[in-house]
């Protein structure tokens, strides 16, 4: 009787296991989440393109000044892929200060393979998203396309759901794609 009562408990709980985490990823959907987005632009194949990327805060979120001391965007990572590479001759993020925002503490953007990728440290006072809602940009890209683009040729510039984390300055709180707590929005390169 005893072991015909945990293999029905166990039975229960196998059945009961999806519902839970059908309802968590309900739940995840409905959470607060800070909005990533690289711009969408129309382009001759001969520019040089500047492309924001902008970050939308989200009240409600682990990072932001609403949550106190230590809690403020000073950090941004990502990885942003083109589509196809081929079409993109050139690629770097503008220095800060360049485009016009304050010096961090470190910054990098290596050219990977098929796309860039970019790390920035901000200094403690100059955290990202200090207005919630409002549309802050925190990277212009540089871009070159080779000169032959056809017409028409839609070049996306994605960004890799996997490398892409906001954080405060200590590491210790995090926005992701895999915590719920960020949403990506990949641009779009249009040749005319």
């Amino acid at each position: 009787m005893a072991i015909t009562r945990k293999l029905a408990g166990s039975a229960l709980a196998l059945l009961l296991l999806p519902t839970a985490g059908a309802d968590a990823d309900a739940c995840r959907d409905c959470a607060p989440r800070a909005l990533l987005e690289v711009a969408s632009v129309q382009a001759k194949a001969e520019d040089v393109l500047r492309v924001p990327v902008r970050l939308h805060d989200a009240p409600g979120t682990p990072l932001g000044p609403e949550r106190g001391p230590g809690a403020g965007i000073s950090g941004l990572a990502f990885r942003l892929r083109f589509a196809p590479s081929a079409a993109v001759r050139e690629a770097r993020v503008l220095p800060a200060r360049e485009a016009g925002r304050a010096a961090p503490v470190f910054e990098a953007a290596p050219r990977t393979g098929d796309g860039i990728s970019y790390l920035v440290v901000l200094a403690p006072g100059d955290a990202a998203g200090a207005r919630p809602g409002a549309a802050e940009t925190v990277a212009v890209l540089e871009l070159t396309l080779e000169p032959r683009q056809a017409r028409g040729q839609r070049i996306e510039l994605r960004l890799d759901p996997l490398l892409t984390t906001l954080s405060n300055a200590a590491g210790t709180l995090t926005e992701t794609v895999a915590s719920g707590h960020l949403r990506l929005q990949d641009g779009v390169i249009e040749v005319d």
